[in-house]
């Protein structure tokens, strides 16, 4: 989604991915931006560890561009968040704008309680979502906050986070400006003010057919969607991504992901139950999501 919703720059990519991955696992031709940040094409190899493939070397062949692949990981250790900064602050170069995209809803645990049952993350100050918005509010106040816009989307809401807590925080953010609305990735639908903010200039509505087209044809190719997929070694498991993708296909129901995480219901099925409120992508000031989770937790904001 981030390549079809992006603003385009003048830098050589403007699609990218924070993987845990170490740089030193990384085989690619081209010289790297950042000791942590490095563009990866269809010929490069990323050294995943057992069980893990990532998807961003077919992804840069698929679209004939490369991708940015942003270490949150060192060569025996994962990086500080200062590290990180670093390197969202040097990979912005010239943008002026970032799109961060958050599938399940995990960058909206903002307060212990806030995740629901089937999170990954419960502590809203651990994990890769809790580390890049750290990481992308340090790098944002250290170019003193006017140099570029970083904004948060949210996909398939619901899978990480507890949606009485969701509606709790988007009432918070909503009171400091922070929320921009929602749209309806299946039928076009919008709320909460999305064609009075920023929403309408990053998807209009006239453009979401055909953004919609192109990354169900993409996302086919990429993701596990069913067991035959298991042994295809250019796809990725994601849980996320598989129930985003049934969401915006209109295929409700049971679906399943195929991920160890998986959902086990009580007769003894598996899978996620998607429903229209998975379709729906909602829009946040990124910097002020953190600076909000900062607030709550008694945190300094300066």
């Amino acid at each position: 989604l981030v390549h079809l919703i992006r603003v385009r720059a003048h830098l050589p990519s403007d699609l990218a991915s924070c993987r845990t991955l170490a740089q030193a696992h990384i085989e690619s031709s081209h010289r790297p931006l950042h000791p942590h940040a490095v563009l990866v094409d269809k010929n490069s190899v990323l050294h995943c560890k057992p069980g893990r493939r990532y998807a961003e070397a077919f992804v840069a062949g698929q679209l004939d561009e490369p991708v940015l692949l942003i270490s949150r990981e060192g060569e025996n250790n994962e990086l500080d968040r200062v590290q990180l900064a670093d390197a969202f602050a040097t990979a912005m170069g010239e943008r002026k704008h970032l799109l961060l995209v958050d599938g399940g809803g995990d960058s909206l645990i903002l307060a212990h309680g806030d995740a629901c049952k089937n999170s990954e993350t419960t502590d809203p100050f651990d994990g890769g979502d809790a580390d890049v918005l750290a990481a992308v509010r340090q790098a944002h106040c250290d170019s003193g906050g006017k140099k570029w816009s970083a904004l948060l989307a949210v996909v398939a809401m619901g899978l990480d986070v507890d949606m009485t807590a969701f509606a709790r925080n988007v009432e918070r953010l909503s009171k400091r400006n922070a929320y921009f609305g929602r749209i309806n990735l299946l039928t076009g639908e919008t709320a909460d003010g999305w064609n009075d903010h920023i929403g309408a200039t990053l998807l209009p509505s006239d453009a979401l057919d055909q953004a919609r087209a192109d990354y169900l044809a993409l996302a086919a190719k990429v993701l596990v969607l069913n067991e035959a997929d298991l042994t295809d070694q250019s796809k990725t498991k994601s849980h996320t991504a598989v129930v985003s993708f049934h969401a915006i296909s209109g295929n409700f129901g049971l679906q399943r992901t195929f991920v160890p995480w998986e959902p086990v219901h009580d007769d003894g099925s598996r899978g996620v139950h998607v429903s229209e409120q998975h379709s729906w992508l909602y829009l946040f000031d990124a910097v002020q999501v953190e600076n909000l989770k900062r607030e709550l937790a008694g945190l300094d904001v300066s």
